[in-house]
């Protein structure tokens, strides 16, 4: 069996083991993520770990190679689909898009580029990102309901949204536009999973045409409480009537600070609901107040 390197861009993470570059020098650029019964040794070449963090946002970054050692032919395109697993998950935790662009397999034979679109970013990540145990821990517990669930609930797509929501120079009405669209995937994947009835382009209580339809805001409130998240009724109240201005008529007589209050909300609210669709336990940041007290999933 042959050794398999991916080489991965636009993530800003620190390691936790230490290697030695000789010369008596040493740098901790290295984490190792568990996943499927692998290892997945993930080293960040040392300008990451040196320097700042603003000579890599706002641009692709070439950043991070990921080891996994023996790996038979056969077993190849798994292992690479669990590589784009491990970035999805790492796109979320650092708000940054980091992709694979290419691959070597066997490790020391050249392999082929890929065509991908990302840029570094370093904006209200989820947790502290130069913590490398933390990111550890992310990755080790999410990781398998992420590979049970992405699919059906469109993870990719979801954490995606998040992210273009938070590009830079959108309007706030340009996020909210994200923003919205996330929370409408995000229900109706939901819907889609628990079997309720899709009928003339509305969820209904019923599978008959003239059966009622369900809210918007009924329906988010129903996926909360599936993953038992507490969502106060005025902060949805408030997220929906945004909602309702944006995507009816483009704008809102709501001020640009109320606009970013709300936009905010939601932002917190899906960090918090994917988290728990995860079944992530322990601290991370509010994206509302990233520097503030964590938030803790118990």
């Amino acid at each position: 069996m042959s050794d398999l390197r991916a080489y991965v861009a636009n993530c800003l993470m620190h390691g936790e083991t230490i290697t030695d570059l000789g010369n008596g020098s040493f740098i901790r650029d290295t984490v190792t993520f568990t996943c499927e019964g692998r290892k997945f040794i993930v080293t960040q070449r040392p300008e990451v770990i040196k320097n700042s963090v603003s000579q890599f946002t706002g641009r692709f970054s070439t950043t991070t190679q990921i080891f996994v050692p023996k790996v038979a032919k056969s077993a190849a395109p798994e292992v690479l689909a669990a590589i784009d697993r491990i970035c999805w998950l790492l796109s979320f935790a650092c708000q940054s898009k980091v992709v694979c662009y290419g691959h070597d397999y066997p490790a020391e034979v050249p392999g082929g580029k890929q065509a991908v679109v990302g840029t570094t970013r370093f904006f209200r990540p989820v947790f502290e990102i130069r913590d490398a145990a933390v990111i550890t821990d992310f990755i080790d517990q999410t990781y398998p309901v992420y590979a049970q669930l992405e699919k059906s609930r469109m993870l990719n797509v979801a954490i995606d949204y998040q992210l273009q929501a938070d590009q830079e120079l959108l309007s706030t009405e340009c996020r909210l536009v994200f923003a919205f669209v996330l929370l409408e995937n995000l229900k109706h994947t939901y819907a889609h999973k628990e079997g309720i009835p899709f009928v003339k382009g509305f969820f209904r209580v019923g599978p008959n045409p003239k059966d009622d339809t369900i809210p918007f805001k009924t329906m988010l409130t129903r996926m909360f409480k599936a993953v038992n998240m507490k969502v106060d009724d005025t902060r949805l109240k408030a997220i929906v009537a945004l909602r309702n201005d944006i995507v009816h008529s483009g704008v809102s007589a709501l001020s640009q600070h109320d606009q970013r209050a709300v936009y905010d909300e939601v932002q917190d609210i899906v960090r918090e609901y994917l988290l728990r669709l995860l079944g992530f336990k322990g601290s991370y940041a509010l994206y509302s107040n990233v520097n503030g007290a964590p938030a803790v999933i118990a």
